[in-house]
């Protein structure tokens, strides 16, 4: 996680198992950073996220080998208002996602654990 900056956090895809080769990384810019530059042009955007990613990991990363931009419009949404999962008893339907809490990978835990104290409820 970065603070302070207009990228939100720095993953390094190159860890993951299964993978070797050359270290890479994956950066997300903040929500407000992207929601404020969604439409602005492409080489101005990742001339600045590999700035504030440079400044963030202590190291330039300007001089890499391959770099791609991707805006997704929809990917992380924000804290919702709403249940955690939903479960409807009488059709026997039941549903549970990211999409329901916040849009991040632990939101998609805590809405399916939700669900399992729901369902577990009902047996």
């Amino acid at each position: 996680r970065v603070r302070e900056a207009d990228i939100s956090w720095i993953s390094v895809n190159s860890s993951k198992p299964g993978r070797s080769g050359a270290a890479t990384i994956l950066v997300h810019s903040t929500n407000a950073w992207a929601d404020k530059n969604l439409d602005a042009d492409p080489d101005r955007v990742v001339k600045h996220l590999l700035a504030e990613s440079s400044a963030a990991a202590g190291q330039d990363v300007r001089a890499a080998i391959h770099v791609a931009l991707h805006r997704w419009r929809f990917a992380n949404i924000g804290a919702q208002d709403g249940p955690e999962s939903l479960c409807d008893s009488a059709t026997r339907l039941a549903a549970c996602g990211d999409w329901l809490v916040r849009g991040r990978v632990e939101a998609a835990y805590t809405s399916a654990n939700d669900l399992a104290d729901t369902l577990l409820a009902q047996l």
